[in-house]
């Protein structure tokens, strides 16, 4: 088949559903078909740079023109030039897929015009979670048409299916995101070098926002290290040298003792980190679907300390794949960290149950359930028979 994935947000800043789309996109390239991802770049390749072969892959359709827009607490970039609309539109109608993947259908301007211009199979998927969403009440008729465009829906996850269902009642296919296992638990990988010194690591990966809950991690570390004193705390993340420099500021105004901001790490070097801890922690307070880094790091054998939140509640169960607390509870999540960093049969029982739990969300799976559907819709027949 000839595949088109449209990614909506800026394909130069890391993001769950750009590697979503990238690790799909990869995967039906391993398949044998033929694959086109589709998406905008802010001028400079924001805090990222395409250290991936994947990437070189990618049509722009646009440089620069990224608006950052407040979005389910935290912040979205979208690209709001007008000749995107058209360039998509283009590329879509004359492309010649086989089938149109969607990735967030409603998102301008790259999403939005592939939902509207798309005449062939198409298919989108919803990545979201809002308890509500004011945008979505106020346009839910004209979207609900647009919506109606498609030839099946996906949604990442049972939260974010009854959330989009409510705006737009319809049939919605649970495909959640995925997880290249083999990679994050490849046993030659090593830890990094300067950090395995023994000592017991706990790894925060994330945005330095509420939402992601690195606040609150901050607020239960001073606990844990009272309890722990040897452990240190490890942030990777997209934050650029001015949060950092803030960050740094705060972690000193805390007087807290080995925190390292570490910022963005490589694709590549990613799974070296998740080697390195012996406990990840994900203490998100709300707004998520799914949780791609709880699975990564229940891949690669960290034992996974997180919150009590739509989403990550598909992926794990307190006491059984992960230690979970309620959200936003400092208190909680320092006892949480201190249970698993002080009991190493605990986190040898957490770790096996996460890792036989994770293999269900492996890509391979995922993207073959995804080839069933486009195949169920009638994609690809026409170019068979040719």
């Amino acid at each position: 088949m000839k595949i088109a994935h449209i990614q909506p947000y800026d394909h130069a800043v890391c993001g769950g559903v750009r590697e979503h789309v990238i690790n799909l996109a990869r995967q039906h390239r391993a398949m044998g078909h033929d694959v086109t991802v589709i998406a905008a770049t802010s001028q400079d390749a924001g805090l990222v740079r395409f250290d991936d072969p994947d990437h070189s892959d990618v049509t722009l359709v646009g440089h620069g023109g990224i608006a950052a827009v407040a979005s389910a607490r935290s912040i979205a970039r979208i690209p709001l030039l007008p000749v995107v609309w058209w360039r998509v539109r283009r590329l879509v109608r004359d492309g010649e897929f086989d089938v149109v993947h969607i990735h967030e259908p409603l998102v301008p301007l790259v999403a939005l015009a592939a939902t509207w211009h798309a005449r062939t199979v198409t298919v989108g998927t919803i990545h979201g979670y809002r308890p509500h969403y004011l945008p979505y009440r106020l346009l839910r008729r004209p979207l609900d048409r647009l919506m109606r465009r498609l030839s099946a829906r996906v949604a990442v996850s049972v939260d974010a299916r009854e959330w989009v269902g409510r705006y737009f009642p319809g049939d919605y296919h649970v495909i959640p995101d995925g997880v290249d296992v083999a990679r994050f638990s490849d046993s030659g990988v090593l830890p990094v070098e300067r950090f395995d010194d023994g000592r017991p690591h706990v790894l925060f990966v994330g945005r330095l926002e509420p939402r992601k809950g690195f606040p609150v991690l901050l607020d239960a570390w001073h606990l844990v290290q009272r309890a722990v004193p040897k452990a240190r705390l490890l942030v990777a993340g997209r934050f650029d040298e001015a949060e950092r420099q803030r960050w740094t500021r705060e972690v000193a105004r805390r007087q807290l003792d080995d925190v390292e901001l570490i910022g963005h790490v490589s694709e590549r070097e990613l799974p070296r980190y998740y080697r390195t801890a012996q406990v990840f922690c994900a203490p998100s307070t709300g707004y998520e679907a799914l949780g791609i880094v709880l699975l990564e790091a229940m891949a690669a054998g960290a034992a996974v300390v997180t919150t009590d939140i739509e989403g990550y509640r598909t992926v794990v169960r307190d006491d059984v794949e992960a230690v979970v607390v309620p959200p936003a509870d400092h208190v909680a999540l320092a006892e949480g960290l201190i249970s698993v960093l002080e009991d190493a049969g605990k986190r040898e029982r957490l770790v096996a149950a996460a890792r036989t739990r994770v293999e269900e969300y492996a890509w391979p799976r995922l993207a073959w359930r995804l080839v069933q559907l486009y195949e169920s819709l009638g994609a690809g027949v026409s170019r068979a028979a040719r």
